[in-house]
């Protein structure tokens, strides 16, 4: 058995291995800790007995796993590497002359993750590793086993960690049987939380002839190991993991034991709530705010980059001085079915007055736009920046939502691109008509942050008042908004040189690289 970082306030994670007179699961297990932010990964995998390598396959997948996980997307992308390498080894025996499943991987991998700023995510893909999460003895959140897909892939994953998830096969080469939650699907306790990973090979030795229904049968008792944890166990993760250890033996003693085992102080959820306390962010009905580990860009000319180094902050620009003129206002489609909507209830005069409401609001509303994308966007280069001089901020929506540290409330939403000619804005906020675009401009897939300053009995521009402000600077945390700075493709050395330094200068530690469009073909 073996552990790391004992403070109080930090991480704990334990192992604690058993190996009983048979091996037929081939447990492989890893663990990450990082002291410096509070970030950790533990992960168990194993390799079931019909595969020809099945202690080969289990490794491969734990090798795989990388040293920090705070996403969905980076959690689907570790299953996916772990998939393709295990399949490369060559498909289970017993799974050959399936065609339709000759790619299922066959190895059952739990993969748990925790970060200040993503929290907890946990992925699974394969069975007979049981998951627990807890607070105290009186208090479980979860804990179950997945289900049987060695046997049949279209399968469920059953009430993994309290909920019916069903599976799914994943497109584009995620690993298939996979599936991820987050802490924000999970009702996880504020003052702390341990969270377990078992695997062993019960089912092998309850029947000489397994099946589906043994092995659900199987997996069941060994999540039921977990619940049997008093709470006096749960303070030291080491001694937590040789509890569990010590449950499962006493209900199977024929087979490899592995638990593997993490605790989440209240000191570092409490770490998490401040990191997004201090953000600005609100949700509101009318923003439809992308997933947190969505890639969000921001192009620029290098003079407004410095500029956002020096200030410390952000410029968002006034509504209606955007470039497009249609911001912020309704479709010509509103104005034709009014009548039909409304009928006679509100008056042609009362139209108008609604219409000048909305055009004094834009005077009001203030937006930083980003766009979304896992990659860069060749037409954004052009449009937004030079390809000579020009700067791409690379961030995610968490670091942006947790980097408005700023004074004022701030909504964050996914830009919609419409037909003004036969699309209907809802009138009911003054706020929907910000979240709509011409379809014209759909390359752009936006993303914007948006400020209301002032109130509706603002003056029309009058000096001093907020809305004679062309534009304001607000104040972010720029070390945790910015991931990367890309380098406009056609920039040269001492172009790129320069961006460094002056990030250097600010003593801003960031990645500064050439955009990927700067990359040749190989000869």
């Amino acid at each position: 058995m073996q552990g790391a970082i004992e403070e109080e306030s930090h991480t704990i994670v334990a192992e604690c291995r058993d190996t009983g007179t048979q091996s037929t699961s081939f447990e492989s297990t890893v663990s990450y800790d990082s002291i410096v932010d509070g970030t950790w990964v533990i992960a168990i995998a194993a390799g079931i007995d019909n595969r020809a390598q099945p202690e080969q396959a289990a490794e491969t997948a734990i090798a795989t796993i990388p040293e920090q996980i705070s996403s969905k997307r980076e959690m689907y992308a570790a299953l996916a590497r772990a998939h393709d390498e295990v399949v490369a080894l060559g498909p289970a025996w017993s799974l050959q002359d399936s065609p339709d499943i000759a790619d299922y991987s066959a190895v059952s991998l739990c993969v748990a993750a925790w970060s200040p700023l993503g929290g907890l995510v946990v992925g699974w893909a394969g069975d007979n590793i049981a998951i627990g999460i807890w607070q105290d003895e009186e208090q479980r959140i979860g804990g179950a086993a997945i289900g049987q897909p060695h046997i049949r892939p279209d399968g469920l994953l059953t009430k993994v960690l309290g909920q019916h998830i069903p599976t799914r096969m994943l497109p584009d080469g995620v690993a298939p049987l996979a599936d991820v939650v987050t802490d924000k699907e999970l009702d996880l306790p504020s003052d702390g939380f341990s969270i377990a990973l078992l695997s062993a090979g019960v089912w092998q030795s309850l029947v000489p002839s397994w099946s589906a229904s043994d092995q659900a049968l199987s997996s069941r008792r060994l999540a039921g190991s977990l619940t049997s944890v008093g709470a006096d166990e749960l303070a030291d993760a080491k001694v937590l993991a040789a509890s569990i250890r010590d449950h499962v033996r006493q209900a199977n003693s024929e087979d490899t034991i592995t638990a593997t085992v993490a605790r989440v102080t209240a000191e570092a959820q409490q770490r998490r709530q401040d990191l997004y306390a201090r953000s600005k962010y609100s949700e509101h009905d009318v923003f439809d705010t992308p997933q947190l580990d969505t890639i969000l860009w921001r192009y620029m000319d290098f003079p407004k980059f410095v500029s956002i180094l020096e200030e410390s902050a952000l410029f968002f620009t006034r509504l209606d001085l955007m470039d497009d003129p249609f911001e912020g206002a309704r479709s010509s489609f509103n104005r034709e079915v009014r009548p039909v909507i409304y009928g006679d209830e509100l008056s042609e005069l009362m139209f108008r007055d609604f219409d000048a409401a909305s055009h004094r609001e834009r005077k009001l509303i203030y937006l930083s736009c980003w766009s979304q994308g896992e990659h860069e966007s060749e037409a954004l280069w052009t449009r937004y920046s030079s390809r000579d001089n020009g700067i791409a901020i690379r961030t995610t929506c968490a670091k942006l939502i947790a980097s408005l540290t700023c004074d004022v409330t701030s909504y964050v939403g996914a830009v919609s691109y419409v037909d003004y000619n036969s699309t209907f804005i809802p009138e009911n906020n003054l706020f929907s008509p910000i979240v709509y675009k011409r379809r014209e401009f759909e390359y752009e897939q936006e993303v914007r942050v948006v400020q209301k300053r002032g109130g509706y009995g603002a003056s029309d521009g009058a000096p001093g008042d907020e809305s004679s402000k062309p534009g304001v600077y607000q104040q972010v945390d720029l070390p945790l908004l910015i991931d990367e700075v890309r380098v406009a493709p056609n920039a040269q050395a001492w172009f790129l040189d320069l961006v460094r330094a002056s990030c250097v200068r600010i003593g801003l530690d960031v990645q500064v690289a050439m955009s990927s469009l700067a990359d040749r073909p190989g000869l």
